[in-house]
């Protein structure tokens, strides 16, 4: 099993003057976050907008900054959502992405 010890951080999810995702923004910001020294990234909950997101938006974070940080940092996802099957579709991304860890709120309707 991994260690989880340290300091993590939730990352927000920077978006351009369009409402698209900032990606190039996404990758300097969780380097930022490494850089400055901490162990991992909690990504894809409240602060990063999770469900505010689209599902196929929600798994695009995901792909990115497993692209980016991989072998850096441990990486957690948040893949909680209303539908059990749209929490299943984002915890595989994440996994296929690199992560370590997920983490859910249970479906909330």
């Amino acid at each position: 099993m991994k260690d989880f010890k340290g300091v993590y951080a939730a990352l927000m999810t920077p978006f351009c003057e369009d409402g698209s995702l900032d990606r190039e923004g996404l990758v300097r910001l969780a380097d930022h976050c490494i850089n400055a020294g901490l162990t991992g990234l909690y990504v894809g909950g409240s602060t990063g907008e999770g469900f505010l997101l689209t599902e196929e938006e929600r798994m695009e974070v995901f792909r990115v900054v497993g692209k980016a940080m991989a072998g850096k940092c441990n990486l957690f996802a948040h893949v909680g959502a209303i539908s059990t099957d749209s929490a299943i579709r984002m915890a595989k991304v994440a996994e296929d992405s690199g992560f370590d860890a997920v983490s859910a709120v249970a479906p909330f309707y």
